[in-house]
């Protein structure tokens, strides 16, 4: 929120003088946007280059190195450029899935979302977040100024202000997977799935149980029980990559040693 002239000036009361450069500031800048058009901010990745080699130990600790080493900086979006995989609040297991469905799938676009509602009589799972849900599932184009016609930026429910970025994910097929560990033994959920858009009903009760805090969210309807989903499904986020992705994820888990539990019909 924008704080008023009062609340400024009783926290900047030691230095009044800030306070009256600002509004003089204020008053030489001449600034016309236009509300029409999407000026969502666009950044730049700098990659650091192939990780070193595992050989062993901490899987999350090796990719959080990993995870630090990459720079944020503004660019121009006009053109392609490689994707990366990002995930919030410090989940390496997490950004490590991210990573395995953005290579399995040829450099799709990924997404990161929390677990957060489930509708256990129609089957679909609620996945909303702030920050790692890519804009691509907003329109699935390749053109990303289509994409970028389904994004909002709202004000953000977070103690710092801001905004964040807001739509529904675009219907289509999906595979939802998730790294996680059992008595320090690595599983992957594999979990296939399809985008889909609720009813009228539904969605006015999901944006009323959030309130304020909207967020990006994809509602992808799974054949999974889902109170087995529940007792084995080891973290709060999940991954996913558009597309049918399970024969290759199972693939990869043989090869990496890593006990594949595939959540379908059949689970």
């Amino acid at each position: 929120y924008v704080k008023s002239p009062r609340q400024m000036a009783e926290q900047f009361h030691d230095v009044p003088e800030a306070v009256a450069s600002t509004v003089a500031i204020a008053e030489r800048c001449n600034v016309e946007l236009d509300f029409g058009a999407n000026h969502a901010p666009m950044v730049r990745v700098v990659h650091p280059g192939e990780p070193a080699t595992f050989t062993g130990g901490d899987r999350t600790a090796w990719f959080c190195d990993y995870c630090a080493r990459f720079e944020l900086l503004p660019y121009d979006a006009e053109g392609d450029k490689p994707s990366c995989a990002m995930s919030c609040e410090a989940d390496g297991d997490g950004a490590l899935s991210m990573e395995i469905l953005k290579e399995i799938s040829g450099g799709c676009a990924t997404l990161f979302a929390d677990v957060s509602h489930m509708d256990t009589g129609k089957g679909i799972l609620y996945l909303p977040n702030c920050g790692g849900m890519c804009s691509w599932f907003a329109g699935r184009s390749g053109d990303s100024r289509e994409n970028l016609k389904h994004v909002e930026l709202r004000p953000s429910v977070r103690p710092g202000g801001g905004a964040i970025t807001y739509f529904t994910a675009a219907p289509g097929p999906i595979t939802l997977a998730r790294l996680y560990r059992v008595t320090g033994r690595y599983r992957m959920a594999i979990i296939p799935g399809e985008v889909v858009d609720l009813d009228d009903a539904d969605r006015a009760a999901f944006i009323e149980a959030r309130g304020k805090h909207q967020l990006p969210t994809a509602f992808v309807r799974v054949d999974a029980d889902l109170d087995r989903f529940v007792d084995e499904f080891g973290s709060n986020h999940i991954s996913g990559v558009a597309g049918d992705w399970v024969r290759e994820l199972v693939a990869l888990c043989d090869m990496l040693d890593v006990d594949a539990v595939v959540m379908d019909k059949n689970f």
